[in-house]
């Protein structure tokens, strides 16, 4: 069985893939013969402003999603996080593989004492995230942070 799978070049994305492929093929109990395809989107062109500017809903998404629709792929992997809350018209989520643990994780310079939760960030420390929850969860938290 040949298997063609739309998903991102990044690093993530054919981690993701992998794991998918491993599930898939666990649960098929048959050889599948996948082949990659890659397709680039709106996320990873825009590469000079958060994603929350860009002003496109499904910036990650979007393009793997149409390479289904035009039968360029036969399926599609995404993060759950980056999927819209309904998808286009003749697209379905079929699977969804066990989930790690979906912890974020601070990661400090060297030289900065270590803290114990969001609410010990020292006042003006700056904290960098294109996520806008991931934002709103450690304002919510510390509003003395940037």
């Amino acid at each position: 069985m040949k298997l063609r799978v739309a998903t991102r070049g990044s690093k993530l994305s054919l981690v993701q893939v992998k794991i998918v492929m491993n599930y898939l093929a666990h649960r098929l109990g048959e050889a599948v013969d996948y082949e990659l395809v890659i397709v680039r989107t709106k996320g990873d062109e825009v590469l000079d402003r958060p994603i929350s500017q860009i002003g496109v809903k499904g910036a990650f998404e979007k393009e793997v999603n149409r390479a289904v629709l035009d039968n360029l792929a036969d399926v599609a992997v995404h993060s759950l996080k980056d999927l819209p809350g309904e998808l286009s018209g003749g697209l379905a989520i079929v699977a969804v593989p066990p989930r790690d643990p979906p912890n974020d994780s601070l990661v400090f310079g060297k030289g900065r004492p270590p803290v114990g939760s969001i609410e010990e960030i020292p006042e003006g420390s700056s904290i960098g995230t294109a996520s806008v929850r991931r934002s709103a969860f450690v304002l919510a938290h510390n509003p003395n942070v940037n």
